[in-house]
């Protein structure tokens, strides 16, 4: 898999241009990128963080968020909510602390993904 540098000079639709050591990907069809979030016990910069996606200009076709603990994601988001600029395409998935497993959960969220590409992050 190439490794990406992503730029602002590309196209109109996307935003941002997604480049390898071989040339331009995707000058002549849109492509979809998808982000994978594990969170435990969320807190302001997660928010923050999505905030931030929100206002991406490469345009976010879907945000996977894989807890663990439910119980700690409820009582935050008592307070809070998932901003509104990437709600309707933010997916959270609850998983049990004794299901986690840094490869294996984020490769479940990879299995749910369709796009082009996806970007892991860390909470």
């Amino acid at each position: 898999m190439p490794i990406l540098i992503l730029t602002s000079e590309i196209s109109s639709r996307v935003g941002l241009g997604l480049y390898d050591h071989t040339g331009i990907i995707g000058k002549d069809r849109y492509m979809t990128v998808d982000i994978i979030i594990p969170t435990y016990k969320p807190d302001e910069k997660f928010i923050r963080c999505l905030e931030l996606l929100g206002t991406q200009t490469c345009e976010i076709s879907h945000i996977y968020i894989i807890n663990t603990g439910r119980e700690y994601y409820d009582r935050f988001m008592e307070t809070h909510a998932i901003p509104r600029s990437v709600s309707p395409k933010t997916s959270v998935i609850h998983i049990e602390k004794k299901e986690f497993d840094h490869g294996g959960t984020r490769r479940m969220a990879v299995e749910r993904s369709d796009a082009d590409y996806f970007v892991m992050m860390t909470q």
